[in-house]
C-alpha cells in the first residue's frame, strides 16, 4: 500500500475578509493504489492566533465551507487535512491551510 497525496483545489495560504465565507477543498487529492479516500478538516487552534471556536459541516467531506471569525485585528486561522486511504495498512498524510482574516 502507498500512501494518499493530498492535493488542494486552492493556495496552501488563503485571505478573507472578517466574516466572509470560504471554502476548503481537496476533492483532487489521490491514492496510488486507487483505494478509495476518508477526509477529515479540523481546526488547529494551538498554531492559531485566533482562539475562538470555529464550526463548520461537515467534518468528513473532500470540501467543507466556513464562515471567517469576526475579527478586530488581523487573525490567522490554521486548518489541517486528515487524509486517509483504506489500504491494508490504511496511511494516512496531512496538509496544513493558513487563513489569514482581516478585519473588515
Amino acid at each position: 500500500n502507498h500512501p494518499p497525496i493530498p492535493i488542494l483545489n486552492h493556495s496552501e495560504n488563503i485571505t478573507v475578509k472578517s466574516g466572509e465565507g470560504f471554502s476548503l477543498d481537496a476533492s483532487k487529492s489521490t491514492d496510488p493504489d486507487g483505494d478509495s479516500l476518508s477526509f477529515l478538516w479540523f481546526n488547529y487552534v494551538e498554531e492559531s492566533s485566533y482562539k475562538g471556536d470555529i464550526k463548520f459541516q461537515p467534518e468528513n467531506a473532500h470540501a467543507v465551507y466556513i464562515r471567517a471569525p469576526k475579527v478586530t485585528k488581523t487573525e490567522t486561522v490554521h486548518f489541517i487535512l486528515k487524509l486517509t486511504d483504506k489500504g491494508t495498512p490504511e496511511l494516512t498524510r496531512y496538509k496544513r491551510i493558513i487563513v489569514t482574516v482581516l478585519p473588515k
